[in-house]
């Protein structure tokens, strides 16, 4: 089965998204950034799920981040309208 990774700090997101795509793919979702990065290459994960307005680090250098180490998809999340945000996300 495909793995989604699901990095967001609402849970109700996680179990939102998490129930949405459990037919068709297990869904991860780490207990840290760092375990995110350590466990993203050993998993396998086919995409990630990626909050940007995490509180204790900037979602664009988390994605960065996993830019270093995995090509996998990556879609963002984020609650925020402005045009920027999603110019920010097509580079």
């Amino acid at each position: 089965m495909n793995k989604i990774m699901i990095i967001d700090e609402d849970q109700e997101v996680i179990n939102y998204l998490g129930k949405l795509f459990l037919p068709y793919y297990q869904c991860l979702h780490p207990h840290s950034i760092k375990h995110a990065l350590t466990c993203l290459p050993s998993e396998n994960v086919s995409l990630v799920l990626l909050e940007i307005s995490l509180s204790n680090i900037d979602g664009w250098t988390v994605c960065k981040e996993i830019r270093k180490i995995s090509n996998v998809p990556i879609i963002i999340l984020t609650v925020k309208k402005e045009k920027k945000i999603y110019l920010m996300g097509l580079s």
